[in-house]
């Protein structure tokens, strides 16, 4: 689809740094029905991520406002 993948296998969050080293990875949270982030860039539970939910949503840390803990589901996403 116009040179983007989007993996929509459930990685274990054991593997999120190694795959945000290859590009944006999109999580679902326990925090609420249906609620995913962009995590952006960080390792090490220090991550930045763009959240539609929060007003100026965009750059955000992570742990401001979640834990490594609330991460259900994990999807990457790439450019070709």
């Amino acid at each position: 689809m116009n040179g983007i993948n989007i993996n929509l296998n459930n990685f274990p969050v054991s593997q999120l740094d190694q795959k945000l080293s290859s590009g944006p990875v999109i999580v679902g949270l326990y925090s609420g029905p249906d609620h995913y982030v962009v995590l952006k860039s960080g390792s090490g539970g220090n991550y930045i991520m763009n959240d539609p939910f929060l007003e100026n949503g965009g750059d955000r840390n992570f742990t401001d406002t979640y834990s490594v803990s609330n991460i259900s589901l994990l999807f990457t996403v790439s450019f070709n």
